[in-house]
């Protein structure tokens, strides 16, 4: 009530005229680059080269709802035809990126049409394709209509992740959701995984920026990565917790073991963490430690160590 929403509840006229101003703009595009968490990057397959040609396939390489999410132009963020003329999928950033004769994608920007979850190149076609890009997920969702008793990727995208792996071809995974659905079914065929959460108005062109290396990926997962739904389970007991069963009647100390732990994240440089030194060997009550230590970037890119 202090705000005054309830006696003009509409938005100021000038609001409307400064929306998707550059500063803005440049702002999406920092918070995108700084969530995207790269997971895993098998023999360096990332960044990728610009000069070779790639299979884009998945049904998040051409949707903006996906990247935005809900509550962003919609209640479930999933009207395609409500966002800004300018907003930009995925598949839009590598066309203006790269010639036509290195993107091979037909995924319809309709988030569940039928041919975004199929191969419908040849093998003669993609004889020559270098790398296999699957941007898979789900589609925005809000509240109860988001509801699913099972975090397991949806079937169809399971089927069509390991039809990409039957092409052996290098294959990069960009997980594009708003919580971690479980892909350990294929994972360990997947050469480099990126988890994009929902990366908003700038995200696509944060990914493509991600994936050719124009900058170091520092983001870091804000929650353990489950491997298996029956990982869920509620924490009642430390002692029973810390115990996992190998076979029937068999159990051992072993505890949860995720796909990725909480605050993972890689990067594209190497550090190497030296000279550490503590202030003091004892620690009374209120007194302070400090810790110094000196940290040494082993690589040819910049990069940010968090942790």
């Amino acid at each position: 009530m202090k705000l005054g929403l309830f006696e003009n509840p509409y938005p100021e006229e000038k609001a409307v005229d400064n929306f998707g101003l550059k500063e803005y703009r440049s702002l999406a595009l920092k918070s995108a680059r700084e969530s995207l968490v790269l997971l895993k990057n098998k023999n360096n397959v990332l960044p990728l080269s610009k000069d070779k040609k790639y299979l884009l396939l998945g049904p998040a390489a051409n949707c903006l709802s996906a990247l935005n999410g809900c509550w962003s132009y919609s209640w479930q963020g999933d009207r395609e035809e409500v966002y800004p003329e300018n907003g930009r999928t995925i598949l839009d950033v590598f066309k203006q990126r790269f010639k036509p004769d290195q993107i091979f994608c037909n995924v319809d920007n309709n988030y569940t049409s039928s041919q975004n979850f199929e191969i419908s190149f040849s093998e003669k076609d993609i004889k020559d394709v270098d790398f296999v890009l699957l941007f898979l997920g789900e589609n925005a969702y809000a509240e109860s209509p988001g509801n699913i008793n099972d975090l397991t990727l949806d079937e169809n995208q399971i089927i069509l992740a390991k039809k990409a792996i039957e092409l052996n071809k290098k294959i990069v995974l960009v997980l594009v959701q708003g919580r971690p659905r479980i892909i350990s079914s294929f994972s360990n065929d997947i050469d480099g995984i990126i988890h994009a959460s929902l990366p908003g108005s700038m995200g696509a062109q944060a990914i493509v920026d991600l994936l050719f290396g124009d900058f170091n990926p520092s983001g870091l997962l804000p929650f353990t990565y489950p491997a298996n739904s029956g990982d869920l389970i509620n924490y009642d007991h430390k002692y029973l917790s810390a115990m996992v069963r190998t076979a029937p009647n068999k159990r051992k100390y072993g505890g949860y073991n995720p796909a990725f732990k909480f605050g993972h994240g890689l990067n594209y440089t190497e550090f190497l963490i030296s000279n550490l030194n503590l202030s003091t060997d004892t620690l009374k009550g209120d007194e302070k430690i400090k810790v110094t230590f000196s940290i040494t970037n082993k690589g040819s890119m910049d990069g940010l160590k968090k942790h």
